[in-house]
């Protein structure tokens, strides 16, 4: 089309913009840069270095402080729920992409399962029949880890044998976090050739889009299943954002 018979279909003020494009681009280089070259050596080392280690860090020194508020036993049950929090989130960090020793170990079993179960936490509360952490072994996933500490500090006062439990749960969690530190820490000092660097990053990258759908999942579809405790993630707590 002829500019004259454009100049009937289109507004002034289009045109204005057209020919201030084109005289940008007449005027204006772009200057070719090229790409830095990152080995997966480096992606994997930067991963582990600037990502997990710290996060496995922070989730230690978060359960430690949890074991320790805990460990007074004479200091006000909601005293500890602040904690509680700030270990439930740096476990987040940590475990929104399950890669590494985490995955290895399955920690999120160990930490995270969820839905707890009350009325099993109600019983052993009742019975008094765990005294140690060894013991906690032979406690069922759906009464240890987060989920029934949270239960624990927000649906009890800490009375009767709820605040041993209690402790014990978090000296499981510190335990766990601690294995989960040194893990992180052997893998950031093992030395790697490429083809290796590249399945760990590949196994990074494919569970990055699993944590994805098990957010849409876990997190944002309510689970009936809960009903007894939650029937969405962190409910109890109003942590659910």
């Amino acid at each position: 089309m002829k500019r004259r018979a454009l100049l009937i279909y289109t507004p002034f003020s289009a045109l204005a913009l057209i020919d201030i494009a084109q005289a940008a681009t007449k005027t204006i280089a772009t200057p070719k840069v090229a790409a830095p070259y990152i080995t997966a050596s480096q992606m994997v080392q930067g991963l582990l270095t600037q990502h997990l280690q710290p996060s496995a860090a922070a989730l230690q020194q978060a359960a430690l402080a949890l074991v320790q508020s805990l460990a007074q036993a004479k200091a006000p049950w909601a005293q500890h729920r602040p904690l509680w929090v700030a270990t439930m989130l740096a476990w987040e960090r940590l475990a929104a992409v399950a890669v590494g020793p985490l995955l290895e170990r399955r920690s999120a079993r160990a930490i995270d399962f969820w839905p707890t179960r009350p009325a099993q936490i109600q019983r052993l509360l009742e019975s008094a029949s765990v005294s140690t952490v060894q013991q906690l072994d032979t406690v069922g996933a759906t009464a240890r880890g987060l989920p029934a500490l949270e239960w624990l500090l927000w649906k009890t006062d800490g009375s009767g044998h709820a605040g041993a439990y209690a402790s014990l749960l978090a000296q499981q969690v510190l335990a766990e976090s601690q294995a989960l530190q040194a893990g992180y820490q052997t893998l950031a000092s093992t030395e790697r050739d490429e083809e290796d660097a590249w399945a760990l990053y590949g196994e990074w990258f494919g569970q990055a889009v699993g944590g994805l759908d098990q957010l849409r999942i876990k997190k944002m579809v309510p689970d009936t299943r809960g009903k007894d405790s939650a029937p969405w993630v962190r409910g109890l707590s109003g942590q659910t954002a």
